[in-house]
């Protein structure tokens, strides 16, 4: 789909002096009827394939319009108007440039909810939730990752110094010379404080250790995902059509 885009806006508009019938490939006159008899039985996704491949071998203007009909029917409303645009730059007359131009006013202006027992209701796309890239979703759990590593770090350091503390306190004669009831517990917190910075500092360890590989690779895609052509409506690059 944002191949076909791409294509248009590299070739630019659809001219009237478009390929004679005789000079039409006959695969893309194939993809064409092919196409129609996907978009008449309902099946708009597969009637734009077989659209793109018509008009990447045999550019005209009446694949502009069934390429607009078919994104619009298939609730693609940005990329129908694009396409009816395409379509009425070539300049078309009669009921072909009537009906782009009333389809692509209904999909240009925001959706009206309107019921009229007497009027052709046109279904107008929900509104698409923007998700995050997946690696910036990756940076974000690594960053979450990372802060819970350490605070997992700060409190087996706090652990560690009250290990530390609670050890000195029972190898301290004051303390050995006191009560004899004294020193026994003094150790056993000890032991316990020792055991629990251990196991959080290991926990802390492995949990930044984890958000900072996370981090790095959700980098790496964020990166890597914009090393190419991007093709939109709004721009032109190289365009390879290999769906033969």
């Amino acid at each position: 789909m944002r191949a076909l885009l791409a294509l248009i806006a590299f070739a630019g508009s659809a001219h009237a002096d478009e390929l004679r019938p005789e000079q039409i490939p006959p695969k893309a006159r194939a993809l064409a009827d092919r196409g129609r008899a996907y978009h008449d039985a309902g099946d708009y996704p597969h009637a734009i394939s077989a659209f793109e491949e018509a008009y990447a071998l045999a550019p005209s203007a009446s694949l502009l319009f069934d390429l607009a009909q078919a994104y619009r029917l298939s609730g693609d409303c940005d990329d129908a108007v694009w396409m009816y645009r395409r379509y009425l730059s070539s300049n078309p007359s009669g009921d072909g440039r009537t009906l782009a131009e009333s389809h692509l006013a209904r999909c240009a202006r925001p959706a009206v909810a309107t019921a009229t027992p007497n009027a052709l209701a046109v279904a107008e796309p929900a509104p698409r939730a923007i998700v995050p890239p997946r690696g910036q979703l990756e940076q974000q759990a690594g960053g979450v990752l990372i802060v819970g590593g350490s605070v997992l770090l700060l409190a087996a350091g706090y652990f560690a110094l009250d290990a530390s503390w609670a050890s000195g306190s029972v190898s301290d004669p004051s303390v050995k010379g006191g009560k004899g009831a004294e020193s026994p517990p003094i150790a056993s917190h000890s032991e316990s404080s020792a055991t629990y910075a251990t196991w959080l500092g290991v926990t802390g360890v492995l949990t930044a250790g984890g958000g900072v590989a996370l981090y790095l690779h959700g980098r790496r895609i964020e990166r890597d995902s914009h090393v190419g052509v991007s093709a939109t409506p709004h721009s032109a690059g190289f365009v390879w059509v290999g769906r033969f």
